[in-house]
């Protein structure tokens, strides 16, 4: 069984020696390196056209509801953060961020409009994000 292994890291951050550590590191493991939270609210807050910042205030203009609501399922989904820890990254309670989860995966399942955002928000992480696989 393969295991995996998940490296915080920007793309832009990893040069060739790197690169050469990590898969000496990981050997046997799949390495999936992805982008870190920051890069993450970026992309959020760029779906929704709203700004980092006023996506960490108090306001619960829906733009801003929507960009945290990504961004928390996404860094959910990543199985290295629990609720509290991103609840700490948005000046929020965990129930926050598990309201936000719930919410984003209605959402992303019946209204088509949201949806669509979910899939450009994902593809351009995963165009950020540098995968590979260590044998």
């Amino acid at each position: 069984m393969i295991k995996q292994a998940v490296i915080l890291m920007r793309k832009h951050e990893i040069n060739e020696f790197d690169l050469c550590e990590l898969i000496k590191r990981f050997k046997g493991y799949r390495a999936q390196i992805v982008s870190d939270p920051k890069t993450v609210m970026y992309f959020a807050s760029e779906t929704f056209e709203v700004s980092s910042e006023r996506a960490l205030s108090e306001s619960r203009d829906r733009p801003l509801v929507y960009a945290r609501a990504f961004y928390s399922k996404y860094m959910r989904s990543l199985g290295i953060y629990s609720y509290s820890e991103i609840g700490r990254q948005l000046n929020r309670t965990h129930a926050s961020i598990i309201n936000a989860v719930q919410n984003a995966n209605d959402w992303i399942e019946f209204d088509r409009e949201l949806s669509g955002k979910w899939s450009v928000f994902k593809y351009k992480i995963d165009e950020m994000n540098l995968r590979l696989e260590v044998e």
